[in-house]
């Protein structure tokens, strides 16, 4: 640490101000792994977001009992100034659920085990130093049905899992889940969801940022849209 104080102290003189090497806050390479899981069981978090849907029930009959309803939050913050907001795995998440699951939980089955997508992001700079580490995770219950009909989704998620920002470096992290949407019939839906995720690094010399996207689907699909990467294939049938 204190060789990196040192460091910083002759390259950043002025702090903010007009001293600085470029070779300290400029990029230069930018590495990305993936690594996917498919969980054997229920894990205790997947139990309790099933378990936490209980409380959105209302009492208005839907007309349609399969239809596609959304009960979460579009847009929410994961990384705020270095710092996670998002610090549960049942916290914040997207669903698409069939109507009739507002006024009977008990006529929705079939939830699948999660899924699991994690990705490391890893920033070096121009002196090989580690600046930026981000490692999220996309989580995914599926497979919800009706009697049979249509594949639903209990939960779709993002939370960070890691998080390292050397000094002089921000980063800020946004997750939303723009569309949601049946990708078949009205008599047997297929739900799907595209979730982003935005990460935005800065420092007084630039600003990046960048956007990952997925597709999740009922049938326990997962995609990377982004890059057209197949993560999950579907592995549910429709009856």
């Amino acid at each position: 640490m204190f060789i990196l104080f040192v460091l910083i102290s002759l390259i950043v003189p002025n702090a903010y101000g007009q001293n600085y090497d470029d070779k300290y806050f400029r990029i230069k390479k930018v590495k990305r792994s993936v690594a996917v899981k498919e969980e054997a069981s229920f894990t205790p978090s997947t139990i309790k977001i099933v378990e936490e849907l209980l409380p959105l029930q209302s009492e208005t009959e839907e007309t349609d009992p399969l239809a596609i309803i959304e009960t979460f939050t579009k847009v929410w913050q994961i990384i705020e100034d270095n710092q996670p907001v998002v610090r549960n795995d049942t916290d914040k998440f997207a669903n698409a659920l069939p109507a009739i699951s507002q006024i009977n939980w008990s006529a929705v089955g079939g939830w699948q085990p999660e899924r699991n997508v994690t990705v490391t992001i890893v920033y070096t700079n121009y002196y090989g130093m580690e600046v930026i580490r981000l490692q999220y995770q996309v989580k995914v219950v599926y497979g919800g049905n009706v009697r049979g009909k249509g594949l639903y989704i209990a939960s779709a998620k993002i939370i960070p899992t890691q998080i390292s920002v050397a000094w002089g470096y921000t980063l800020n992290v946004v997750a939303s889940a723009p569309l949601v949407l049946n990708a078949r019939t009205p008599q047997d839906p297929l739900a799907v969801i595209y979730l982003n995720l935005n990460y935005v690094v800065s420092t007084i010399v630039k600003t990046d940022s960048v956007t990952d996207t997925y597709q999740v689907q009922g049938d326990g699909l997962m995609k990377n849209t982004k890059s057209n990467r197949l993560l999950f294939p579907a592995v549910l049938k429709f009856h």
